[in-house]
């Protein structure tokens, strides 16, 4: 597809550096996906193994050691790419968490730090973060920007693909559900 906008935000790859490891990465991914925020019905964790993508029910079955990627995906609205850019979100309600998007922004830049490829693909459009070298005062520093494609077909939902994933965030992947209720079979709610 076409490189439509290279979108440049604020944030460079030092801030917050200590804050975001894998386990924040995985639990802000995940959390972009989850119904409340996504407005969608359900999420959906895969891995893909030997080209073919397995869900995350049927994880036991798969050596981490031959996960290709990780991806995270939901059927609810999408947003645009332009928000991407903003310390903003259009997420509203009591259920849903964040309201500036800057969660998506920094799992984007502890990604680049991990050397983990990421993908954002939302409506019909998808997103690469990228690092923008920029030298200020003598210093160097790393500033996060998006590689925009467009012209995709349009989609329901959104989807957060990384690819080349370390093996600790295979791992942490992978036991979910200890951490995100949605994911673990034995857990139901109580009332609604």
């Amino acid at each position: 597809m076409t490189l439509e906008h290279i979108i440049t935000t604020s944030i460079t790859l030092d801030y917050q550096a200590g804050e975001w490891g894998v386990d924040r990465i995985a639990l802000d991914g995940v959390q972009n996906h989850l119904p409340s925020d996504s407005g969608g019905s359900k999420l959906s964790v895969e891995f893909e193994v030997d080209g073919k993508w397995i869900p995350f029910e049927r994880r036991h079955s798969i050596n981490p050691s031959k996960v290709a990627a990780i991806r995270f995906i939901d059927d609810g609205k999408g947003f645009s790419y332009e928000l991407l850019e903003l310390l903003y979100s259009t997420k509203s309600g009591t259920d849903t968490v964040g309201e500036f998007g800057e969660g998506l922004k920094m799992l984007s830049a502890a990604a680049l730090r991990k050397g983990i490829d990421m993908e954002i693909w939302s409506r019909d459009w998808m997103a690469k973060p990228v690092v923008v070298n920029r030298q200020i005062e003598a210093r160097h520093i790393g500033q996060l920007a998006y590689n925009v494609y467009t012209g995709y077909d349009r989609r329901k939902g959104s989807m957060t693909v990384f690819r080349k994933p370390t093996a600790d965030f295979i791992n942490y992947v992978m036991a979910l559900d200890e951490k995100v209720l949605l994911l673990n079979p034995h857990v139901r709610p109580l009332f609604k």
